[in-house]
């Protein structure tokens, strides 16, 4: 089954990589990205409070920080994912963040992936399944 996350409600996106509800002070949310039989390629920017990332935070695992170059995502997943999904939520900007935390919801295939930005409160997370 198809699903293009960036025609649906948002809140969509974040119950499949977080596996909850979207909780009550998210602000912001956007989505991109797709699933299909056989692989998922989901990106999802939104805003939180310091409870609500405490939240997510307790049920992830902390992940070492990201190379600040947009090729370590591209030698990540695979080779599949389409480079204008990200773009469109801004991405590039995950590459500049100075003050961020980095966690996995998950193992491998079928993780989610985020980085929290302690400055503003913004999450930017991601989820490959290929």
């Amino acid at each position: 089954m198809h699903r293009d996350f960036g025609r649906r409600p948002a809140g969509q996106a974040f119950q499949f990589m977080f596996h909850r509800p979207v909780l009550a002070d998210v602000q912001e949310l956007a989505a991109a990205g797709e699933t299909w039989t056989g692989g998922s390629n989901v990106w999802l920017r939104f805003h939180a409070s310091p409870k609500t990332l405490q939240d997510l935070k307790a049920v992830a695992k902390r992940d070492e920080p990201w190379k600040k170059d947009p090729d370590s995502i591209r030698d990540e997943p695979s080779n599949l994912i389409r480079f204008d999904i990200p773009n469109r939520l801004d991405w590039h900007r995950v590459w500049k963040l100075r003050n961020a935390e980095y966690y996995v919801l998950g193992e491998g295939p079928g993780s989610t992936q985020f980085v929290i930005d302690r400055d503003t409160g913004t999450v930017n997370a991601f989820y490959w399944n290929i």
